[in-house]
């Protein structure tokens, strides 16, 4: 017998276990693999935080320069000294102003939608509170984020049209969020047969004017939001007919 086949019969004889040598399957190299991989998904993490961080860090101070200055007035430096950090930084993130800007107004529309919610006719709330907590949730929006409302409506029509049709884009989305909810009212009953187009920018154009009056005039500091909420309610349901 050769003296490799007397090897192999002796490894047979003990289980077919390998040489010291060799490292076998969930020994100390693959716990030492683990914990490397560990090591580097928390890195990876961690940049991805501080990356985030960063860009909010820079649209924030954008967000505090362009309702200070106004969009057209403000420059990229004035942002990048209220960020407190260099130029390079800054378009390791944004391509311009115009790209702070668009994520801005992004940010704005995404806190309003996620407002509207359709009425639940089998929810335990009925309509009219849903319908109230609907407007409340969206002025709340507005007063809490009162510098991205300064911009929205303090940014001048006719100088960028780039920043004009993002304008448009926003005001129309607000509208058909509008429109989607008294269409599905009519469809449950709760809305009388009208024009939801028509009526949706009635709607929103009072609320822009409410809006943009309340940021000027500092209403929101005078006069309690649940107030505010419960004159729009009855203006949008019951008009101006007396009692």
């Amino acid at each position: 017998m050769s003296s490799n086949q007397e090897s192999d019969r002796a490894r047979s004889r003990k289980g077919g276990e390998p040489p010291e040598s060799e490292s076998a399957p969930g020994g100390a190299g693959d716990d030492a693999a683990i914990e490397s991989t560990a090591d580097e998904d928390g890195r990876v993490t961690r940049a991805r935080e501080l990356r985030r961080e960063r860009r909010d860090q820079i649209q924030q101070a954008a967000e505090r320069v362009f309702a200070s200055k106004g969009f057209h007035a403000a420059s990229i430096s004035d942002v990048i000294e209220a960020a407190g950090t260099s130029r390079g930084t800054f378009y390791l993130y944004f391509d311009g102003k115009r790209a702070i800007f668009d994520a801005l107004l992004d940010e704005l529309f995404g806190k309003l939608k996620a407002c509207v919610r359709p009425v639940d006719l089998t929810a335990e709330a009925r309509p009219l509170e849903q319908l109230r907590a609907n407007v409340a949730c969206a002025m709340k929006v507005v007063a809490e984020n009162r510098d991205l409302t300064r911009i929205l409506y303090r940014t001048g029509q006719g100088v960028d049209p780039e920043v004009d049709r993002k304008v448009a884009a926003f005001n129309a989305g607000v509208t058909e969020l509008i429109r989607r909810a008294l269409r599905g009212g009519m469809q449950i009953g709760i809305v009388r047969q009208l024009d939801d187009q028509l009526v949706a920018q009635c709607i929103y154009g009072s609320l822009k004017e409410i809006v943009f009056h309340s940021l000027e005039a500092r209403v929101f500091d005078d006069k309690p939001l649940a107030h505010i909420v419960d004159e729009i309610l009855r203006y949008n349901i019951e008009g101006l007919r007396g009692p």
